[in-house]
C-alpha cells in the first residue's frame, strides 16, 4: 500500500426488529430489497469480526490499513485489543430499544469479553421522543432483579426528553435504552456485548421472544449515583467554534460547523469523522480530492501533515472524533 492517505468507507447496513426508514429519509441509507425489516444500524467505521469496513475505491478494509500504517494511521492513539479504537454507528429507533447494560473492566476482564463504553449524539428527536440514561439513586439491585421478573424495568430508569444536538455520554455499567423516535450517531469503543434486562415484552423476526440476559445484566448494572452528563472536559476544540461534546478515557468528540467554503489546517493526530449535514471536499493526501456525503464516516491519518477541506453551500456539520490527549 502507499503512504498514507484519507480512508472514507461504505456503511454496513444491519436490520433490527426496532428498526425503520428514517436512515433512508435522512441519509440515504437502505437495506437491499432483499432483506427483509426495518434498518436500525448503520456501521460507518469499524474494525471488527462483526464488521470490517469496506474502504471506497479499493479493495481492502479499514483493517488492512490497520496493520499496514500503524502510527502513520494512528498517531500514538493505542488500539483496543488489537482493533482500530472506534466504532461509529447511525441507529434509528423507529421503537424502543431494549433496556441494556455493557461489561465495565473488570467484568470483561473476567468474563473474557470487550469493554464497552458509549456516547449517543441525538440526530432528530421525532415528538417528546425519550431516552433512558441510569437508574434512580433509590433502586437495589434486589428492586431491580424483581422489575425483571414483572416487567417493569421502565419505571426504575431516569427518563429525559431529548432534543437535537444534545449528546449523552453511557459509561459501561449504565442502564440505558433508546426510545421509538430517536436517531443518534453513536460513538463507542469497539465492542458489540450486550446484556438485555427487558425487551418491552416484544417478539423477534422469529415471532418468539428475543433472548434476555438477565444475571449478566444484573451484574454488570452499576447502582446507585449515576455519572453526570454532559461528562465533558474544559474545552479544547481542533476547529474555531468547535463544540466539546464528550471526553472520556476512551475518546473525544467535537461537534464541529463549517462554514461554506475552503479551510485549511494541520494535522498530528487521527481524526475521524461522521458527516451529519452538508457535503465536504477533502484533499486525500494523493493529489486529489474525497467527497464525504451525510451519513458517511471518514478516518484522516496522523501522517497526513495538512488537510484542506471545502464544505458545500450552506455550511457543512461533522462529529469529530480522536482518542483522548494529554490535558483533555
Amino acid at each position: 500500500m502507499s503512504e498514507p492517505f484519507v480512508l472514507s468507507f461504505e456503511p454496513i447496513l444491519k436490520p433490527k426488529v426496532w428498526g425503520g426508514s428514517n436512515l433512508d429519509r435522512l441519509f440515504g441509507l437502505r437495506l437491499p430489497e432483499s432483506q427483509a425489516g426495518g434498518l436500525g444500524e448503520a456501521w460507518l467505521c469499524c474494525d471488527m469480526p462483526e464488521g470490517r469496513s469496506p474502504v471506497r475505491g479499493t479493495d481492502h478494509t479499514l483493517t488492512d490499513f490497520v496493520q499496514e500504517w500503524g502510527d502513520g494511521l494512528l498517531g500514538g492513539i493505542e488500539l483496543f485489543e488489537g482493533s482500530f479504537p472506534l466504532l461509529l454507528k447511525l441507529l434509528d429507533a423507529n421503537d424502543d430499544l431494549s433496556v441494556q447494560v455493557h461489561p465495565d473492566e473488570a467484568m470483561a476482564r473476567r468474563m473474557g469479553v470487550r469493554l464497552k463504553h458509549e456516547a449517543w449524539y441525538i440526530v432528530e428527536a421525532r415528538g417528546d421522543a425519550v431516552i433512558y440514561r441510569g437508574l434512580h439513586a433509590e433502586v437495589t439491585p434486589d428492586r431491580l432483579a424483581e422489575a425483571c421478573r414483572t416487567g417493569q424495568v421502565a419505571g426504575l430508569l431516569k427518563r429525559i426528553v431529548v432534543s437535537p444536538g444534545e449528546c449523552y455520554y453511557l459509561p459501561s455499567g449504565t442502564l440505558h435504552a433508546l426510545g421509538a423516535g430517536v436517531v443518534v450517531a453513536e460513538i463507542q469503543t469497539p465492542s458489540d456485548v450486550t446484556y438485555r434486562l427487558f425487551d418491552w415484552n416484544r417478539l423477534g423476526t422469529d415471532g418468539k421472544p428475543r433472548e434476555l440476559h438477565v444475571e449478566a445484566g444484573l451484574e454488570a448494572t452499576h447502582f446507585g449515583p449515576q455519572p453526570p452528563n454532559p461528562f465533558t472536559a474544559p474545552p479544547n476544540p481542533r476547529w474555531p467554534g468547535a463544540r466539546r461534546l464528550v471526553a472520556c478515557p476512551s475518546f473525544v468528540a467535537d461537534e464541529v460547523a463549517l462554514p461554506a467554503g475552503a479551510a485549511q489546517r494541520s494535522v498530528a493526530e487521527m481524526l475521524t469523522w461522521i458527516v451529519l449535514a452538508g457535503g465536504v471536499r477533502l484533499s486525500d493526501g494523493r493529489g486529489g480530492w474525497l467527497d464525504v456525503a451525510p451519513g458517511r464516516a471518514c478516518v484522516v491519518p496522523a501522517a497526513l501533515g495538512t488537510l484542506r477541506v471545502e464544505a458545500s453551500a450552506g455550511g457543512a456539520r461533522l462529529i469529530e472524533v480522536t482518542g483522548p490527549r494529554h490535558g483533555d
